[in-house]
């Protein structure tokens, strides 16, 4: 009895190979190594071009990097030249403000506005352009003080 269920197991796994391998013909295993190799090769060039993006990244941020540097070069000779000119009408503002009556002084910090400070005071932009003789379009230097009510 097992050497009949042996034997029948034999042809059946027999027959399972033969069929199998009558279904793979050459022509469809060829087209499935073409399909395979045509997707390797577009994935080589996607990775070629990949790596050529990247080192124009590089070489992007390196610019960018020198660009700022520069500017920051700028703006620390800028803000060199100008000291000396917010100092000295910081001088001559404090006396002007000094001699027309005696409100408070508002000494001009980095970032401040007109806007700003007229706010911070209770007062419009005009009346602080007005009592200190500026205008609207004036370029406020840290340092400088203001008259303020």
């Amino acid at each position: 009895m097992k050497k009949g269920l042996g034997t029948i197991f034999s042809l059946f796994v027999f027959a399972i190979l033969v069929f199998g391998l009558y279904g793979c013909s050459d022509d469809k295993v060829s087209k499935d190594v073409n399909s395979i190799k045509s997707r390797l090769e577009k994935i080589e060039d996607r990775l070629s071009n990949i790596e050529k993006s990247s080192k124009r990244v590089g070489v992007l941020e390196d610019e960018f990097q020198k660009l700022q540097q520069s500017m920051d070069a700028w703006e620390r000779a800028i803000t060199a030249r100008l000291a000396p000119v917010s100092k000295k009408k910081g001088a001559s503002q404090a006396k002007t403000v000094e001699s027309r009556n005696k409100g408070k002084s508002y000494m001009v910090e980095r970032g401040d506005s007109l806007f700003r400070i007229a706010q911070k005071h209770n007062m419009t932009v005009d009346q602080l352009c007005q009592l200190n003789k500026i205008t609207k379009n004036t370029v406020l230097h840290p340092g400088v003080k203001l008259l303020v009510y």
